[in-house]
């Protein structure tokens, strides 16, 4: 007799003639399944992670060694409810297909360390770090490198230290991962971000770097600047001292992040360090003027970005879509960054529709740089549309 396994787990006998039979028809299943396997592997293969990663110069470089950019959105919502609002595989995947090779997320020391919740719900510490788990675990699913953004404001103190050594030591094998140690430094001094102030109690940059380092993790480090991380010209007299370092900038529509002020804020380090706008965008209104002239001088810099924010409320939250039903329907922000992952990712910005009047692709945003590289944002936003609509036509 053969022997074959029921749906509900129980052995069978199975007399040998049938089993025969049986056992080619499993067969035969088993060859389509791992068919299905072979094609799905292929059609994700190219967009698989390629860590661990290196950074040479102002480079990051793949496991390969080949320079590698990375190109996603930011997830909010860990950092203010210790469950996540609305994030399941199907939001991850939905980031993957928009074109995205990263995924910044957003978490909270105090959750980390104190849990959190509300008068129903209460989530323990060791909760909310389950949760930040499994976060991490479906956005590898959707073969999205991760940023783990611990996303709190002004300095650090001694739990953001403690915060890195706990989050580092666990997570340090996970070449995917890449450690944003601090949200947005503002209100101090270069001298306070960088080391932080004894008198205060407060702890810098180059302490919660450390404190990554300590725990012999190699995975990239993502520093920002002060200015609600715009401004990086603290690095001039103040770098931070590691290998395998990022610098990320954040710079919004508000007077003093205009065009013409990025070269001399961050723009500097172009050639000495790679540079990562890890939130951007307009708050101001729904335009895109802003956004467009950024995402083209990203695109003339090599500058890495993800991009503020995946979720659904007004676009000049500024938030990516409208709705998360039925299928992520973009905000006019939403547009520009859905176009400009696919552009990245497939090579083409024909084959999705839009209802925005927005045209941008990596091709009319180099136009938009070139031809006019003193122009304000809104001049850059036209050229570039300007360009894409005569490709198009």
């Amino acid at each position: 007799k053969w022997f074959s396994s029921t749906e509900e787990g129980q052995v069978t006998a199975v007399p040998a003639p049938q089993a025969a039979e049986h056992g080619t028809i499993n067969m035969r299943v088993g060859v389509v399944a791992l068919l299905l396997v072979v094609v799905l592997v292929a059609c994700w293969g190219a967009r698989a992670t390629k860590g661990p990663y290196t950074i040479q110069g102002n480079q990051v470089l793949d496991a390969q060694g080949n320079v590698h950019l990375f190109r996603g959105v930011c997830r909010p919502s860990l950092e203010y409810w210790p469950d996540g609002v609305g994030m399941n595989q199907a939001d991850f995947n939905m980031m993957a297909q928009w074109g995205a090779n990263i995924v910044r997320v957003s978490v909270s020391e105090a959750y980390w360390f104190k849990g959190g919740g509300n008068d129903r719900i209460w989530y323990s510490p060791f909760v909310y770090q389950r949760n930040v788990d499994k976060y991490i675990r479906m956005a590898k699913n959707a073969t999205l490198d991760v940023i783990i953004d611990m996303h709190s404001y002004g300095i650090g103190d001694e739990n953001s230290t403690r915060f890195w050594t706990e989050v580092a030591t666990k997570y340090k094998d996970d070449p995917s991962l890449l450690f944003e140690v601090f949200n947005e430094a503002h209100g101090i001094s270069c001298n306070e971000w960088h080391g932080g102030n004894a008198t205060k109690g407060t702890h810098g940059m180059q302490d919660m770097v450390d404190a990554v380092r300590n725990t012999n993790a190699t995975n990239i480090v993502i520093v920002g600047g002060t200015n609600w991380a715009y401004d990086l010209k603290c690095v001039k007299n103040y770098p931070i001292n590691t290998t395998n370092l990022m610098y990320a900038t954040h710079p919004y529509n508000f007077p003093g992040k205009q065009r013409n002020n990025w070269p001399n804020d961050f723009g500097f380090l172009l050639n000495s360090y790679p540079i990562i706008a890890t939130e951007f965008g307009n708050t101001i209104d729904c335009t895109t003027g802003y956004m467009e002239g950024f995402l083209a001088y990203c695109e003339a810099n090599n500058i890495h970005w993800t991009a503020y924010a995946w979720s659904a409320g007004s676009c000049a939250g500024p938030n990516l879509f409208n709705s998360t039903s039925p299928s992520y329907v973009p905000s006019p922000p939403g547009e520009v960054i859905k176009r400009l992952l696919y552009d990245f990712a497939y090579g083409s910005t024909t084959t999705i529709s839009s209802s925005s009047s927005s045209t941008f692709s990596t091709s009319s945003a180099a136009t938009a740089l070139t031809s006019s590289s003193s122009s304000s944002s809104a001049s850059a936003s036209a050229s570039a549309s300007a360009s894409a609509s005569a490709s198009a036509s």
